[in-house]
């Protein structure tokens, strides 16, 4: 699906062009693609609010130090302009039959104005609509959005301040403009409004989305502002809070020291399970956005966005977005010196993406005894070997294996186990590091009871197998022992580590990840203090993400360098052919034999011309 976001309170337009953007975008979720809308250059603005269309085109209200509204081409994207004088800071646009609906939130009014034949709006319009007790053409009610269904108009405001600041106005509400009645009070800083069966409507301010005036969804950070839902599927734009009130000038927040932080993102999804854009390298705020239906390419600049998965909890219907900041889990960005000997190892093994998980669990609980129950070509050994070298720790290491393989990891050579041991040496020598080349079952007696702190468990990966290792292995773990299970979240042919999974993290303290092919922890005393445990999840989930396009992206540029190098020396090989073959042809140009040769076609051509024209 294509939706279409408009940007406000950015850079101006001349700045954002030079950078390759516009405070207007088309994102494509089907395929994650960011195009931007070419905008007028000759206009001074920094502003895109409200948007609607009708079948043809697209209405977009523009604020700066010029105020209008744009008229875009659905099939051509060609922009044309209305400058409109006296409306002052223009909020949400609602297109209905042949007018165009324009909420001006500096003068607490709906403004109606005429779309002309050519999609061009009329300069001059008319008051539809104030609500009761506005002052004048001043912002007192502060409107923001207009929704559009064949048997409402809806409008959102704030309602009147009981003090200079907008903190203090508390009642807003939701008004149906053309059946003359409120139908939401008492609601604080409403904004975006969307209505199918049941009404929607952004509460702003406290980062939530109520369905008809009853809390339904939060986030756990951010200034909610841009609805749109289909299906079960909700579309919701997150921005950065302000420091200073546009419309007062006054600080929002006297207390609050430094620069806000930036977080600028697109949230979306259904059945507790979300995902988002982050627009924060490009702008502040998101505004507004609806569904479009444009296949045209004459697009300015495409980008490829990372989609992040949000964490959700049920309990407190909360979206988490944020990254966890709190003191009681330590969180690392740790180069992993084995990388340097396989690089390429990322782009194969499914344990690539719990790398950092498994340097911070163990930095964060610093264990005496981790012990491996397939250990394969030893990637998420030497990530806890990692975090056991720079945090100097005594932690002994086992890993154990019989290096041949099974039926679900492939049949390994000699090579493996030699190739486990070179990294070793190469960079962990002085750490503590022992690999058994064993049977699981065959390694138990070299364990005492409860002496392992961390065991994970990755080897035969069907029900019977796993739950064999897992009960064998039980008895050998601390009292605050923590058991790791890769692969939770593959259920093709026989694996059954999910089946396990579901069993044990019903009785037990746990963590989940369900990315690269799933990680669950099991805590057989308490996990550690952690308030932000959708955050933590989301927090490695996105890291991950990263990583692997990183990683994705350098084989290319090492493929296409590869490839280069080859058309370079094939081209090279070309050049150097027509030079020996231009060499060669001077060489005979230049012989006795050569210019005879030409003297006599010469001759040869003298002679036939001449019988041509006897007989003509």
């Amino acid at each position: 699906m294509k939706l279409l976001i408009s940007f406000c309170n950015s850079k101006p337009i001349d700045e954002l062009n030079h950078e390759g953007t516009t405070p207007l975008a088309i994102i494509d979720t089907s395929n994650n693609q960011l195009t931007w809308i070419k905008l007028p250059l000759e206009l001074k603005f920094n502003s895109i609010t409200g948007l609607s269309q009708n079948t043809t085109h697209i209405f977009a209200a523009f604020s700066g130090e010029q105020i209008g509204i744009f008229s875009i081409n659905k099939l051509t994207l060609d922009v044309k302009h209305t400058l409109i004088k006296y409306i002052y800071d223009p909020h949400s646009i609602a297109v209905i039959d042949n007018y165009l609906y324009i909420v001006s939130t500096g003068n607490d009014t709906v403004f109606k104005h005429e779309i002309l034949p050519d999609n061009y709006i009329s300069q001059k319009g008319k008051i539809f609509w104030k609500p009761k007790g506005s002052k004048g053409l001043l912002d007192t009610h502060h409107l923001n959005s207009l929704f559009y269904s064949p048997s409402n108009l809806l409008v959102s405001g704030f309602g009147p301040k009981e003090n200079k600041r907008w903190s203090s106005a508390k009642n807003g509400y939701i008004y149906d403009l053309i059946n003359n009645k409120y139908v939401i009070k008492n609601i604080y800083h409403p904004h975006s409004i969307f209505k199918d069966i049941k009404l929607k409507v952004c509460e702003s301010s406290t980062s939530s989305i109520l369905i008809n005036g009853s809390k339904e969804l939060s986030v756990d950070s951010g200034y909610v502002r841009g609805l749109y839902k289909k299906s079960n599927s909700y579309y919701i734009g997150i921005s950065s809070g302000r420091k200073v009130s546009k419309s007062t000038g006054i600080t929002n927040n006297p207390a609050e020291k430094g620069e806000i932080q930036i977080n600028c993102k697109l949230v979306f999804g259904k059945n507790n399970k979300y995902y988002f854009y982050d627009f924060s390298t490009f702008h502040k705020e998101i505004y507004a956005i609806i569904p479009v239906n444009i296949s045209t390419p004459t697009i300015n600049t495409l980008f490829a966005l990372n989609k992040f998965q949000a964490c959700y909890s049920k309990k407190n219907k909360t979206i988490y977005l944020s990254t966890p900041t709190q003191n009681d889990w330590k969180y690392s960005t740790p180069e992993f010196e084995f990388l340097q000997s396989n690089p390429e190892i990322e782009l194969t093994t499914g344990w690539a993406g719990h790398k950092n998980f498994a340097y911070d669990l163990v930095t964060n609980t610093n264990p005496k005894t981790i012990v491996e129950l397939g250990t394969f070509y030893g990637f998420s050994l030497f990530s806890m070997a990692q975090a056991v070298k720079d945090n100097n720790y005594k932690t002994k290491i086992y890993g154990i294996d019989t290096w041949k393989g099974d039926k679900h990891a492939g049949r390994l050579t000699d090579n493996t186990f030699l190739e486990v041991k070179s990294v070793i040496k190469k960079h962990y020598s002085e750490l503590n590091i022992k690999l058994i080349k064993s049977l699981f079952s065959h390694a138990l007696n070299k364990f005492e009871n409860k002496s392992i702190d961390i065991l994970h468990i990755d080897g035969l990966h069907t029900y019977n197998a796993v739950k064999k290792d897992f009960l064998s292995w039980l008895p050998k773990l601390s009292e605050n022992g923590i058991i790791i299970f890769h692969d939770t979240n593959v259920t093709k042919h026989d694996f059954g580590v999910k089946v396990l999974w579901d069993e044990l993290k019903k009785k037990n303290d746990h963590w989940e990840f369900f990315h690269s092919n799933g990680l669950g922890i099991i805590f057989l005393g308490h996990a550690p203090k952690n308030n932000y445990k959708y955050l933590l999840n989301s927090y490695y989930t996105n890291i991950s993400v990263l990583e692997k396009e990183i990683s994705q992206n350098k084989q290319k540029v090492l493929e296409l360098v590869s490839t280069n190098t080859n058309q370079s020396n094939t081209i090279l090989s070309q050049n150097i052919s027509i030079l020996n073959l231009e060499n060669s042809l001077y060489k005979i140009q230049s012989s006795k034999t050569y210019r005879i040769w030409q003297k006599y076609n010469e001759i040869k051509r003298l002679l036939f011309r001449s019988q041509y024209e006897k007989k003509s």
